[in-house]
């Protein structure tokens, strides 16, 4: 059953501890909607104000709804509506490069600082996630040719990016400029609907030969439009693929998110909808293999009991139906800004960053968090040991070789009095009894 809850609630125990679950999440998977770049000034499709009511001042009503200003059976139709379209996306490409980042991106560029935002899914082109210094999948080039590393990757678009446009023939990729006062022929400028630079050439190639032209291509921007098939359906996939993939073992549930935020969206498009499903079927799943693990109950880092994922969807609005009952277990409505303030002031509060610290093995395969105890270790190797003795004579001419790092010196110092300081001096003793060999 899903519980809704209200973001200005003040004293709810149940949202103050949602609350302080994504800020202290240690793998987050977010998946964003365009209700994150309304904040930032950039109109959405749906609404009276939005950018579809700016399109039916100019063209009438040339389009139904909004929903058609991103539907390729109703763009491609006509020349008036691919015109208007043309017209439509260029203007929002001159809008989304002089918007400037919301406070969601910039508590996203934190999350992925702090090592917490294992990947963020957004539906919106506009690019805000990259300006505020996220790595984003790159799809300025198709099919194989890309050799990026999907798994290094922070942003993965899924409908695209107004970045780039595309041929509609070779697929040749050019960056979105626009430029009203300069001509089409000026190599800086290239505008939705403008003839390929690439085909042109080509063409005019073929003409100067004494054959025929060629078909020349028109650009388009390198997004994804309803009722046509995804360009980057591989690359964007394989990432999928990769985060989805359900845990069978311990192990694969303990790599599993911890924390799944759905935020600004709808949840209308089917694409998205199969997504969260499966995010939150591999997160419920790894909640039943740590429960009917008696493992689960320690987290190998700290000795802290690991608490289960939960699946939190944030709107302005409420989404949640029957149909996402054992799906998404809290949807919270209010403000995004407010959640990402109240996460800031957690963060803030923190005394200690020690649980934040990147993991590292020791020399007998568990893991500890970086100078995490550092200070109970120099207590250590401080105090003196009553069963102290004087310095062996084998070993008192040869210093040790002091660690190369402040890690290092408190992984492999020895206290006295310690397990491993008589185990060494059993070791020590043992070797003095054995005869050296006659030659």
């Amino acid at each position: 059953m899903t519980v809704t809850l209200s973001l200005k609630a003040k004293g709810n125990q149940a949202l103050n501890s949602i609350i302080h679950r994504i800020a202290e999440s240690k793998r987050c998977v977010v998946v964003a909607g365009a209700g994150v770049s309304v904040s930032a000034g950039i109109p959405d499709f749906r609404s009276s104000s939005g950018l579809f009511a700016e399109v039916q001042k100019k063209h009438g009503n040339l389009f139904l709804s909004g929903k058609d200003l991103f539907d390729a059976s109703q763009v491609f139709r006509t020349k008036e509506a691919v015109d208007a379209f043309n017209s439509f996306i260029t203007a929002l490409s001159d809008k989304c490069r002089n918007t400037e980042p919301a406070e969601f991106h910039h508590w996203l560029a934190n999350m992925a600082r702090r090592g917490s935002l294992q990947r963020c899914y957004t539906q919106n082109i506009d690019g805000l996630e990259e300006k505020a210094g996220l790595s984003v999948l790159e799809t300025s080039r198709y099919g194989s040719d890309n050799k990026q590393h999907t798994d290094k990757c922070e942003v993965v678009p899924l409908h695209g990016d107004m970045r780039f446009l595309v041929c509609a023939i070779c697929k040749q990729i050019y960056s979105f400029i626009h430029n009203t006062n300069s001509a089409i022929g000026d190599s800086n400028t290239l505008n939705a609907g403008d003839p390929c630079p690439e085909c042109l050439h080509r063409s005019n190639k073929r003409v100067e030969v004494g054959r025929r032209a060629l078909p020349v291509g028109c650009l388009r921007p390198n997004i994804v439009l309803y009722n046509e098939p995804h360009p980057h359906e591989e690359l964007v996939s394989k990432v999928i693929a990769k985060d989805t993939a359900p845990p069978l073992s311990l192990s694969a549930a303990s790599k599993t998110p911890d924390v799944i935020l759905i935020v600004g969206t709808s949840l209308k498009v089917h694409g998205c909808q199969k997504l969260v499903r499966a995010l939150a079927a591999n997160a419920h799943r790894a909640n039943e293999i740590y429960e009917k693990s008696r493992a689960q109950r320690t987290s190998k880092r700290g000795g802290e009991p690991r608490p289960p994922s939960i699946v939190v969807l944030l709107n302005r609005d409420p989404v949640c139906t029957k149909a996402w009952e054992g799906i998404i277990d809290y949807q919270i409505v209010g403000d995004i800004e407010t959640l990402c303030k109240k996460s800031k002031a957690i963060w803030n509060s923190q005394s200690t960053l020690d649980r934040w610290m990147p993991a590292v093995k020791k020399p007998h395969g568990s893991l500890a968090l970086e100078f995490k105890n550092q200070n109970k270790r120099k207590a250590m190797a401080a105090k003196p040991s009553s069963n102290a003795q004087r310095p062996d004579v084998h070993t008192a001419s040869k210093s040790p070789k002091q660690p190369s790092s402040p890690l290092a010196a408190n992984i492999f110092q020895t206290p006295p009095g310690s397990r491993q300081s008589k185990r060494l001096k059993i070791q020590r003793e043992h070797l003095r009894s054995v005869p050296l060999p006659v030659f």
